[in-house]
């Protein structure tokens, strides 16, 4: 090889690894807190979104929208692909948001059985995740799992609600919607009734214990509107 050809060789290598680290440095983060408007058939709405790492490293999201009282109310299947974000809105005919990143902004579409909807965000700091509710200990016969059916505005969804004390923690309870992303509830038990808050949007399911595997009671959501409920025991 003579010095020219190892000049240019040089230079060339220089160039591609100076374009990848120029590159590197253009990609734009995603995580962080996003505030934006979103306009669909039903109107134009403000909300927000918080993007973060989550356990492993995994992206988490949670959606706030101050009119309808929903604050970090927990999004699942969150993916982050370079400047590309997608997540869905959890139960039974949410909606999935896409959007791609360019510079502070995030812009893409809401796809929901009704129709679908534009929206325009902007990165206005870092994230903000509400810590997980502090519960104290329930009765032992209200640990296990618990599974219903809960009708929602796309139509009945499989609701889980797992409860166990922990040691040091009191009561730990999630939610389950059709297999969504478990959400964190607070849990308050007096006798055989007891009531699970979804603190994320101020909705709760207050449900009386018959027997020893069923819950029987309703859901009430942040609108006013009351579903009757029954969940029934498939673990201790």
């Amino acid at each position: 090889m003579t010095r020219v050809q190892k000049t240019t060789l040089r230079a060339a290598l220089l160039a591609a690894t100076l374009f990848a680290s120029t590159a590197h440095a253009q990609t734009p983060s995603a995580f962080g807190h996003w505030e934006g408007v979103i306009n669909t058939p039903l109107g134009s709405q403000d909300f927000a979104i918080d993007l973060g790492p989550g356990e492993g490293g995994k992206p988490v999201a949670a959606l706030s929208i101050e009119a309808e009282n929903i604050s970090g109310l927990p999004l699942r299947n969150v993916a982050v692909d370079g400047a590309k974000v997608s997540f869905e809105l959890p139960g039974s005919g949410g909606g999935k948001f896409s959007g791609v990143i360019a510079g502070g902004t995030l812009n893409g579409t809401l796809e929901k059985p009704f129709g679908s909807g534009e929206f325009s965000m902007n990165r206005t700091g870092e994230a903000r995740f509400a810590a997980e509710p502090v519960n104290a200990a329930v009765d032992k016969r209200f640990e296990g799992e618990w599974v219903g059916s809960l009708g929602l505005q796309g139509g009945p969804a499989e609701t889980r609600i797992v409860v166990a004390n922990k040691p040091g923690k009191g009561a730990v309870a999630q939610l389950v919607v059709q297999g969504g992303t478990p959400i964190p509830l607070l849990v308050t038990q007096s006798g055989d009734r007891i009531t699970f808050e979804l603190a994320s949007t101020k909705e709760a399911l207050t449900a009386v214990l018959r027997g020893e595997d069923e819950l029987a009671g309703d859901f009430a959501s942040n609108s006013g509107a009351r579903s009757a409920i029954v969940l029934k025991r498939t673990a201790r």
